[in-house]
């Protein structure tokens, strides 16, 4: 969907990322939190790989609502954490949008993170196949949200639920074996069946770039800090 159907008021934007270019809008991702933690959703098994040795690798993200029409995405979303984890979550506006455009850092202007239902992060990665209509770009829109109540996942094999105060912790590997994350006092799974007890969980798409985010000091708690 193009990018700018959705989000129209960014059509003005001058940023070299959105400015006369052909975006198109992929997913609404969001990052639940609440007040004590941050949760992550694990992918589901069709996307799992494997070690050399056989041991599963289980991607770990944000959660994802596909988009069909260019409905209000807040609405989308908001409809998608309903469904899928049980909970009910609220916008919190942020005063800035951060835009990740390949190895480029950019933060939009605070009249563009004012319009209604703005999200957080735009995460742009460049179109993997050629032919005919290729955009110059996809687009996650990455939202950060705050939960009402725990999550409980009712369509996906988990959800991990990570201290606020250990996300710098829990970001800083590539990826961790399940049961060495489990050990931390800090992680919890919410999962109606274990997972693979031999298995790793590796950061996939959003959440990547959240991590990115972190390390080059990009993230902080500003963004949820409500």
């Amino acid at each position: 969907m193009d990018f700018f159907d959705v989000f129209p008021d960014l059509r003005q934007e001058q940023d070299v990322s959105l400015k006369d270019r052909s975006l198109r809008l992929i997913a609404l991702s969001g990052f639940p939190y609440d007040d004590a933690a941050f949760y992550f959703e694990v992918s589901q098994s069709r996307y799992w790989t494997r070690m050399p040795d056989g041991s599963p690798v289980m991607g770990l993200g944000s959660t994802q609502a596909k988009l069909t029409t260019p409905k209000p995405p807040l609405k989308i979303l908001f409809r998608h954490i309903r469904n899928a984890w049980l909970s009910e979550p609220e916008f919190v506006p942020g005063g800035y949008i951060t835009l990740v455009d390949g190895d480029r850092r950019a933060v939009l202007s605070s009249d563009a993170a004012s319009y209604q239902g703005m999200p957080h992060v735009l995460l742009l990665t460049p179109p993997r196949l050629g032919g005919a209509d290729v955009p110059d770009a996809l687009v996650q829109a990455v939202y950060f949200l705050k939960l009402r109540k725990q999550p409980y996942p009712s369509q996906s094999p988990g959800i991990l639920k990570i201290a606020r105060d250990a996300l710098g912790e829990f970001l800083a590997p590539e990826r961790w074996a399940l049961a060495d994350l489990l050990e931390q006092p800090w992680a919890e799974l919410i999962a109606p069946d274990p997972l693979p007890a031999g298995g790793f969980l590796r950061p996939v798409l959003a959440l990547r770039a959240l991590r990115r985010l972190w390390q080059e000091g990009l993230f902080s708690e500003d963004m949820t800090s409500c």
